[in-house]
């Protein structure tokens, strides 16, 4: 018996070996953005005057860092998240690019006197960022060819978000 097990192991594999070579190298997968930073950082929590002479909008920026220079980031932003009443927000594209990535995302809000950030009072905008397509506030996965020919795989989309703390007054501005 011990031979027979001896002659196995020195004639090799006795498995037929057919499998295909992989012909390309299968993709990387998808590396997560990630808000690294604030443009303003000063703007954490922040004060919006929406008396006569203000401004219409406001701006809330973030510095994107994707490692995927390729992707798309994409932008919802949202006044009171969670909010009873209907969510605003506003889409938005920006490429990544350059050697590291990193791309400046933002969102331009209406201060109409009345709506949104226009009533007085503690609001909270929240800036979502994701490298894949929006389905609501979650991402769609990409299909994947895989390299051997067997069925496809999915590469998953992510997001990261930050939120502000804003305080709407009604305080007239000065006209410039």
């Amino acid at each position: 018996m011990l031979g027979l097990v001896a002659a196995a192991a020195v004639t090799g594999c006795l498995l037929p070996q057919d499998d295909h070579l992989l012909s390309d190298f299968p993709t990387k997968p998808n590396s997560p953005p990630r808000i690294v930073g604030l443009v303003d950082p000063g703007q954490q929590f922040t004060f919006v005057d929406v008396g006569s002479g203000c401004p219409t909008k406001a701006t809330f920026k973030v510095t994107v860092a994707d490692p995927d220079t390729a992707d798309l980031i994409r932008v919802h932003c949202f006044i009171d998240p969670g909010n009873e009443t209907p969510r605003t927000y506003i889409e938005g594209d920006s490429k990544s690019g350059g050697t590291l990535g990193r791309v400046t995302s933002s969102c331009e809000l209406p201060l109409s006197v009345g709506t949104g950030l226009g009533v007085v009072g503690e609001h909270f905008v929240k800036i979502l960022v994701a490298d894949g397509e929006f389905a609501g506030t979650t991402t769609i996965p990409r299909p994947v060819t895989n390299p051997d020919g067997g069925p496809a795989l999915e590469d998953p989309s992510y997001t990261d978000d930050f939120t502000w703390v804003v305080q709407s007054r009604n305080e007239p501005c000065a006209t410039p």
